[in-house]
């Protein structure tokens, strides 16, 4: 960014700084893929590592962790080349913690419906097992206190720092909508498969835009581990008798169906009140002249075809 206003004075017209911001925005976002490549990359050769050797003993959540704390070195190695923001951090009321946190799950909730729509439809399609589409399914089965503490803890904690605290601080300078959207797409791709992108980037919008007003973590791992937490104590719950699964199944309904409303209302209400700060863009720059180039870049372009070859993988094998 400073070498693009060292050199604005250089430039004779508001075409040349936009073309010069836009490859400037190009390189720095693809660094940003570049890292999450390299996460994705080696937190996944990991766990095909373990289960090539037949480590089927050592809990998922354990190489999952493992795999996070491999891919590390070369993820900050990429991040660093990217300059971070250091954002006023502001306080979060109740009420709008609330809302924050009412939002997510109805979006949440609608994109999961439609993920499992599309599962669905595959499914019929291709004969292939739906249950298998969407890997959180056998997480949800086999609940121990390792793979509790992951879910409802450690997992969220891990994910907001990755993607609302050292990924959105390197993209606030592009404006909060760009960072909003660009971890909330790059949170949902990360998932693997369609479902949970879907489910991820949906709640990535609403944990992206408390990011953005608070920069404050705690407010987002909360709000993350209570997501988390909701799916895993339904889970939980499902054992017993017919009946009781029977009721709380309808239970769940009624609630789903309560969050949606809810969201589409508070969406209705606030729609108008929602201000995004721009970015530190040359004069003469707007966002839609750099907009595609955050996503069109060798590093976002590898990350998003090998999310898209996983998320295929899940649907069709």
């Amino acid at each position: 960014m400073e070498e693009i206003r060292a050199e604005e004075s250089g430039y004779n017209g508001n075409e040349d700084m936009a073309g010069r911001y836009r490859r400037y925005v190009r390189r720095m976002c693809s660094c940003l893929g570049w890292a999450l490549t390299a996460g994705l990359v080696i937190s996944t050769g990991i766990g095909l590592i373990f289960s090539y050797f037949g480590l089927d003993y050592v809990p998922a959540p354990v190489v999952t962790l493992i795999g996070y704390g491999a891919a590390a070195p070369a993820y900050f190695m990429l991040l660093s080349r990217v300059p971070a923001s250091v954002p006023e951090k502001k306080k979060m009321r109740l009420r709008k913690f609330i809302m924050f946190y009412v939002l997510a799950q109805g979006l949440g909730y609608v994109c999961s419906i439609l993920g499992n729509l599309i599962n669905a439809a595959v499914a019929a399609a291709t004969g292939h097992d739906m249950f298998q589409m969407n890997p959180v399914n056998s997480m949800l089965m086999d609940l121990d206190w390792i793979m509790i503490l992951y879910i409802t803890v450690l997992g969220p904690v891990i994910e907001e720092y990755i993607f609302r605290g050292f990924l959105l601080n390197r993209l606030r300078p592009f404006g909060e909508k760009a960072a909003i959207l660009f971890s909330a797409l790059a949170f949902g791709l990360f998932h693997g498969n369609l479902t949970q992108a879907l489910y991820a980037a949906a709640i990535g919008l609403v944990l992206g835009y408390a990011a953005v007003k608070t920069a404050r973590m705690r407010y987002n791992c909360l709000l993350h581990i209570l997501i988390n937490s909701g799916s895993t104590l339904l889970a939980l719950n499902l054992n017993g008798s017919l009946i009781r699964q029977l009721i709380i199944s309808v239970a769940t309904l009624f609630a789903m169906g309560a969050f949606i409303i809810a969201s589409i209302v508070i969406l209705c209400v606030n729609a108008r009140r929602v201000k995004l700060a721009p970015g530190e863009w040359p004069a003469g720059v707007a966002y839609r002249d750099f907009a595609s180039a955050m996503y069109v870049n060798p590093g976002m372009m590898c990350f998003m075809i090998l999310n898209v070859i996983l998320i295929g993988l899940y649907l069709f094998l």
